[in-house]
């Protein structure tokens, strides 16, 4: 055995080598070295992660695309995993800064935005490490971090139809890609042609035409509002 230890309920040193710290140390470690550096990359993400929650809760923002015709604005979006999810990261990052400048007694308390309280937890991510409620920490931190990413998964790739495609000679249907990492347009149909931001304009404009044979079948061709 190495010898270290380490709080965390889940960590495989903690099972493997649950040792107790040394009592004569000021301070000792009560993560091992994964557990920081797991912790820490959490700290770094939270930012990151709420400000994606915000942009998905704004359905035009999720897009990627700008309105650019007529029709009704799709708004403000307040689905209830996403909304939860953003108010536990803010919740939980503040909780933590709270309890650091109380018991560190800091000339300055950050602000209740989730940037400013990551940057506040980093600065002080050694002396939390050696708190006793650090394993806590660790634990809250990262559930906070994967319910905001598993919202990111369940809403990535969503699809709202547009319309026929405008190509000659093509039966497929247009689509608008909500919160596509793979495809930076967002925009296309499902015989595999592309629009580009810069076509957006052009694309609705044709999708608002009538088109004898598929009409039937295009749903809000003069809406194409996103």
């Amino acid at each position: 055995m190495s010898g270290q230890w380490c709080v965390v309920d889940s960590c495989r040193r903690y099972r493997a080598e649950r040792l107790p710290p040394s009592q004569h140390a000021a301070r000792p470690p009560l993560l091992c070295a994964e557990c920081l550096d797991n912790l820490r990359r959490n700290l770094v993400r939270l930012p990151e992660l709420y400000r994606e929650c915000e942009e998905r809760l704004d359905n035009r923002r999720a897009l990627g695309m700008e309105r650019i015709s007529g029709g009704m604005s799709t708004g403000i979006s307040l689905n209830e995993g996403i909304v939860a999810a953003r108010a536990t990261v803010l919740a939980v990052a503040a909780s933590w800064a709270g309890l650091v400048a109380d018991e560190r007694a800091t000339a300055t308390r950050p602000h209740r935005d989730v940037a400013d309280l990551s940057r506040f937890l980093l600065a002080h991510l050694d002396w939390l490490a050696g708190h006793a409620a650090v394993g806590d920490a660790v634990a809250e931190l990262g559930q906070a971090v994967t319910a905001a990413e598993a919202e990111g998964v369940h809403h990535a790739g969503a699809r709202q139809e547009l319309g026929a495609c405008s190509e000659p000679g093509c039966t497929g249907l247009v689509y608008a890609t909500v919160g596509a990492a793979a495809d930076p347009s967002g925009v296309g149909c499902d015989q595999g042609h592309r629009w580009r931001p810069n076509e957006w304009l052009l694309l609705a404009r044709r999708l608002a035409r009538p088109r004898p044979s598929t009409a039937a079948g295009t749903l809000g061709g003069g809406d194409f509002a996103v």
